[in-house]
């Protein structure tokens, strides 16, 4: 009987160490993913900030512009 417990234990903390590495890999996979997505929004919003920055300028100039007139 013990030698069953045994092996049933051994096998037990296998497939828990098993599924352990599996959320562990699938964890970094996602984290992976995330990242991913996070750069390619931030990608995409970084011309738009741009753009908004330059428009910003451009009305300054405008404004100073007028103003000197």
């Amino acid at each position: 009987a013990n030698k069953t417990d045994i092996k049933k234990n051994s096998d037990i903390m296998k497939s828990r160490r098993v599924s352990l590495v599996m959320s562990a890999s699938h964890i970094a996979t996602q984290t992976e993913k995330i990242a991913a997505v996070d750069f390619a929004v931030s990608a995409l919003r970084l011309p738009a900030r741009l753009l908004s920055k330059r428009k910003k300028e451009r009305k300054k100039e405008e404004e100073e512009k007028e103003e000197e007139e």
